[in-house]
């Protein structure tokens, strides 16, 4: 399992916002943290990317699969 991690603010850019989408955040985020299936999960921090421009696009994707090979054991490349 794959987890991309984001901050509730980065989220919310380009939806609008409400409690609702707070709500189903902090759902997703307990989840995860409490692994309640003991699932190998990958945590990544979204916040250091901003995969909505294509700026750069190739360059961040190919720190996502470098981050991404060193924090699992399967190789992406």
């Amino acid at each position: 399992l794959i987890y991309l991690k984001v901050s509730f603010p980065k989220m919310l850019r380009g939806i609008e916002s409400g409690d609702y989408w707070k709500r189903l955040w902090e759902l997703h985020e307990d989840w995860v943290v409490n692994n309640p299936l003991g699932l190998n999960i990958v945590i990544l921090d979204m916040d250091k990317y901003d995969l909505t421009s294509h700026k750069d696009r190739e360059k961040q994707l190919g720190a996502i699969f470098e981050e991404l090979n060193k924090k699992s054991k399967i190789s992406l490349r």
